[in-house]
């Protein structure tokens, strides 16, 4: 998503020394959000990538500001493999670049999926249900396992572990056996589909009542995040910004441009 409206960071002002020209602006103050991004197969070659710098140095960006997961992350590393200088900040939900504890939308990801198992095991309670319910995360089970610890979900299945469907299928016996009115399991996108999960726990046995959900999870991109995250994501574009900027020659005015 590129964002272009300026934002003159008044407050920081001083620290920079700079005078800065940013293109940029925050989603959280867009009533509507505005999505202009898309895959772009040909930048993964050498032809795209350096169409690319050529249309940055046409409109006079000396520098980039990539927010983004993997994807985003291998992009700026091109850029600065032909000496075009880009900074990277840590934002995905999926919470896979290495380096950083909790990256920019994490929490907002695990906080929704939280709220919607804690819904969904109400219906599970009332109803005797086993429930599969799949989260995003691409190839990292961070957001299974961190809403499947919250929530107190039965099983929790991510890449990371192996598992035997066939413990899966006993577990949930046990857990009926013993007076238990649901089953809740959390199985991150990375390991199938819930579609097909249901269908191995079928075919191993399993004689509950179950059903499985999908979120709506690409939605968690747009939503508005936590005040602290908020400002972690300021704070993180100013100080890439300037250190971009002290690495840079001593010119007084450089224009930066943001992508998200």
């Amino acid at each position: 998503m590129l964002l272009s409206v300026q934002l003159f960071v008044k407050q920081f002002q001083k620290e920079w020394k700079f005078t800065v020209s940013m293109t940029v602006m925050p989603a959280w103050l867009l009533v509507k959000f505005i999505l202009h991004s898309a895959r772009y197969p040909e930048f993964a070659q050498l032809e795209g990538q350096l169409k690319g710098i050529e249309q940055l140095k046409k409109h006079g960006i000396e520098g980039v500001v990539v927010i983004g997961g993997d994807g985003s992350y291998h992009g700026a590393m091109r850029l600065t493999e032909h000496g075009f200088p880009a900074v990277g900040l840590p934002g995905t939900i999926d919470n896979d670049i290495v380096g950083t504890d909790f990256t920019i939308g994490f929490d907002t990801a695990v906080t929704t999926a939280m709220d919607a198992i804690d819904k969904i095991r109400d219906t599970s309670s009332s109803h005797r249900r086993t429930f599969v319910v799949e989260v995003m995360g691409r190839n990292a089970g961070d957001i299974a396992l961190w809403a499947g610890i919250a929530t107190g979900a039965d099983e929790i299945i991510v890449p990371e572990e192996g598992f035997k469907i066939e413990d899966i299928v006993a577990s949930i016996k046990r857990g009926y056996e013993e007076g238990k009115k649901h089953n809740i399991i959390v199985l991150a996108e990375g390991v199938m589909s819930a579609d097909e999960f249901g269908k191995k726990l079928k075919e191993a046995g399993d004689v509950s009542d179950l059903r499985v959900t999908v979120f709506l999870l690409h939605v968690w991109v747009l939503m508005l995040s936590a005040f602290l995250k908020r400002a972690l994501v300021v704070l993180q574009l100013v100080f890439a910004t300037n250190k971009w900027l002290k690495i840079q020659s001593s010119v007084q005015q450089k224009k930066v441009l943001c992508l998200v």
